[in-house]
């Protein structure tokens, strides 16, 4: 009688257990179905994963491992059941409005895609803490990307927290468009290499000259890396001293690791550490910004500018001056 008492309990701890896993993989889905069932316009083929961390676990998995291919081919295989996705949009609609959650909608017009083994180029999914929508046909892409009056870049809110709300890339619309032909100006066509060339090659001569006399084996990709990220320094702000550029690097690092990553603000997680990364990057620049702003207004700078000093001197075309939040995240 033990025994089959045990039998019995082990086989509904069992039940349980699989009915539990089933009922939290279904959560996402039946919650954002409910929420659209009266509206007309139905979701994609996909899944919406796990409550709150959704498909962030397959997506941190895959992109961490080197093969950022196999979160979408999983997501199309697990979606082969769908042989036709009918979708019918208004003209500049976006799911926002309707659903209050962040899906993008990527057609103006009705349309009814109908795709060979249910490959319909696009899927649902949930990803940094909100549901999305993955377009992986190109086509689509064209559509989307060019199409600038409907859709408008973005981030997800946790990128958004850890570069600064008042980034360059969240600045206004006629902000980031000024600032982008001008930095775009600076950065690029013959001109513009010739004069940073000299800057160039001296950085990769002397960190060459650095790697060459090391008796001991180094790590390649590091190494490209920080000699990268040297030249862009040099080219924004000019020389500076290397142990200055050392704790830019590493607190840069930092923050770009955090760039895409669930958002848990405690220790231990990247997200918490990128947004104390940002602070000191902001402790460490901010120095550099006010120094070089009193060089220019006192006239000391000399006439090798860097994109640091054109950046403080450029006006718009209403002549107010560009600001530094643009430039620098202060927050």
């Amino acid at each position: 009688m033990e025994i089959e008492y045990w039998v019995w309990m082990c086989a509904i701890l069992l039940a349980s257990y699989f009915c539990l896993i089933n009922f939290m993989w279904r959560l996402n889905e039946w919650y954002y179905n409910m929420k659209l069932k009266k509206k007309q316009y139905p979701l994609p083929p996909g899944h919406l994963g796990w409550p709150l961390i959704g498909n962030m676990l397959a997506f941190v998995k895959d992109f961490s491992s080197g093969h950022p291919d196999s979160f979408i081919t999983n997501l199309v295989s697990k979606s082969l059941s769908f042989s036709s996705l009918n979708i019918h949009l208004h003209t500049h609609t976006h799911a926002r409005a309707h659903t209050n959650m962040l899906f993008y909608i990527f057609y103006t017009h009705s349309l009814s895609l109908v795709f060979r083994n249910g490959r319909t180029g696009i899927y649902k999914t949930h990803l940094f803490g909100s549901p999305s929508i993955i377009i992986c046909e190109a086509d689509m892409c064209r559509r989307v990307l060019l199409d600038y009056e409907t859709f408008k870049i973005g981030y997800p809110k946790s990128t958004m927290e850890v570069i600064g709300f008042k980034s360059f890339w969240s600045s206004v619309e006629k902000e980031h468009k000024g600032l982008k032909r001008l930095v775009s100006a600076l950065t690029m066509g013959h001109n513009t290499l010739e004069m940073y060339l000299p800057r160039i090659e001296d950085i990769v001569i002397n960190s060459m000259e650095e790697i060459s006399s090391m008796n001991h084996p180094v790590e390649f990709l590091k190494e490209m890396k920080s000699i990268s990220f040297d030249i862009i320094i040099s080219i924004i702000m000019g020389s500076y001293n290397k142990n200055i550029l050392t704790k830019i690097e590493n607190s840069f690092s930092d923050v770009f690791a955090a760039l895409y990553c669930m958002p848990i603000d405690l220790p231990g997680f990247a997200f918490h550490k990128g947004l104390k990364a940002r602070k000191k990057l902001v402790k460490l620049i901010q120095p550099i910004v006010e120094e070089r702003r009193l060089m220019i207004k006192n006239g000391e700078k000399t006439k090798d500018k860097d994109l640091l000093d054109i950046l403080l001197e450029a006006r718009d075309e209403d002549g107010f001056i560009l600001r530094m939040r643009i430039l620098l995240t202060c927050g």
